[in-house]
């Protein structure tokens, strides 16, 4: 009996060592075995349920399965207007016009747009110079060299009036579409002012008349003047 309790206390402690000995080279292999395949979460063990393959697997083009992890799908084309891509039209305008000079416009006069214009009266100039505005009352055309004029010679001035290419005082000649009310000319008089073909502006007395006849004259109507004893009311002496 006091033999195999000495051969008992002699044991123990070699099976201790052993025990000892197993642990920790079991925990060196579960270490070394995650550190090779590191760790696994909840969505890649579901994926490798599910598909067969782990989350993380490259691209292959095939569409994904129910519960797979989303892929990195290939990039497409930029969409118009994309603000990532250089996708905007470059619209070309043409050439610019050329500045409106005197030797891009050696004919014409250069108006406030820089565009040059050729023979449009009342707008005179030549040589590319600033288009200038001439009076109608005394010029009716430009001359050779871009100067308003009345027929072939210089504008009229003063109270002289351009007609028929001549300047002259207020007249028949120059002012037949009007009166002449002194020496200046009434183009296209409106009631209560008549005339015309540059003869004297009449003044209308408004409560026997209403408008201008076709002479030129004060008239009710279609008529002359009420005779005094009645007002023009309507077109009607009363």
């Amino acid at each position: 009996m006091i033999g195999m309790h000495a051969r008992f206390h002699a044991v123990c402690p070699v099976a201790g060592l052993l025990l000892a000995a197993l642990v920790i080279t079991g925990c060196e292999w579960i270490a070394g075995i995650k550190g090779r395949h590191g760790p696994q979460d909840a969505g890649a063990i579901a994926d490798a349920a599910t598909d067969g393959r782990p989350a993380d697997a490259a691209f292959d083009g095939s569409p994904d399965a129910p519960g797979d992890a989303p892929e990195a799908d290939a990039p497409g084309p930029d969409a118009p207007g994309d603000a990532l891509g250089n996708d905007t039209a470059v619209v070309d305008t043409g050439p610019e016009a050329p500045a409106c000079t005197a030797s891009t416009c050696p004919n014409g006069c250069c108006a406030n747009n820089g565009s040059c214009i050729e023979d449009d009266f009342p707008r005179c100039g030549k040589g590319g110079v600033q288009c200038v505005w001439c009076d109608t009352e005394r010029a009716d055309q430009c001359d050779n060299g871009g100067a308003c004029a009345c027929g072939g010679n210089a504008a009229c001035t003063g109270n002289d009036y351009c007609g028929g290419g001549t300047c002259g005082l207020c007249g028949s000649e120059n002012c037949a579409d009007g009166c002449c009310n002194s020496l200046v000319c009434v183009r296209q008089p409106t009631f209560p002012t008549c005339g015309i073909n540059g003869g004297a502006c009449q003044p209308c007395i408004t409560q026997y008349t209403d408008g201008c006849q076709p002479n030129g004259t004060c008239g009710c109507g279609d008529g002359g003047p009420c005779p005094g004893t009645g007002d023009c009311i309507g077109g009607v002496c009363q």
